[in-house]
Order: structure tokens, then C-alpha cells, then sequence
């Protein structure tokens, strides 16, 4: 292995560390969507299950969603940003900015 190689292999892995590869960032996109969607119902005293028959969706889609099991793509952000009467952009604020944004 070359200097360089290494070097650009020491940096794979450093990345890797910090979740600034494409996955680890798509991680913390679904995370970070996820913990929205979570302080959301929260804060307005509701189930999954409600905002499931409110945007008609699964029930089991909703779970992989909140778990960040699932990549959401628009239309499904929509959907939910609809159920809940907010704008898309407010699925993706840290908990706290969600919990006092709605008071």
C-alpha cells in the first residue's frame, strides 16, 4: 500500500467514525426525521396508530419509519408533514426545536 493509499484509506476510516460516509449520513437523516416524527406525536398526546389512519398509512411502514429503518421518500414526508398540519421542514428539527416550536 502506498502513502497515499493509506492515507486515503486512514481517511475512509475516520469518516466511517463520524458518519460522514453516504450511508452514515442517510442513517442520520432517517434518525434525525425519525426523532421529529416521534416528538411530533408526542407533543400533540398522539399514537402511531392515529396519525396512521389520519394519513392512511401501515401501520408497520409508520414503525419502520420512527425506527429509521426505512429511506421516506417526499411524497411520504409530505404525507406526514399533512398529518400532522406542519411544514415539511419541521419533521427534521432536533426534538427540543419540535417540542418548543409547538407550544
Amino acid at each position: 500500500m502506498t502513502a497515499l493509499q493509506a492515507k486515503a484509506r486512514q481517511a475512509e476510516i475516520e469518516d466511517d467514525a463520524f458518519g460522514e460516509t453516504e450511508e452514515g449520513r442517510a442513517l442520520d437523516a432517517r434518525m434525525e426525521f425519525a426523532r421529529g416524527v416521534i416528538a411530533l406525536l408526542k407533543s400533540r398526546k398522539m399514537t402511531q396508530a392515529d396519525l396512521c389512519r389520519r394519513i392512511d398509512m401501515k401501520p408497520a411502514q409508520m414503525s419502520r419509519i420512527v425506527n429509521a429503518e426505512e429511506n421516506v421518500t417526499l411524497p411520504t414526508i409530505r404525507r406526514i408533514a399533512d398529518g400532522f398540519g406542519v411544514p415539511m421542514a419541521r419533521l427534521f428539527r432536533k426534538p427540543r426545536e419540535t417540542a418548543e416550536v409547538g407550544r
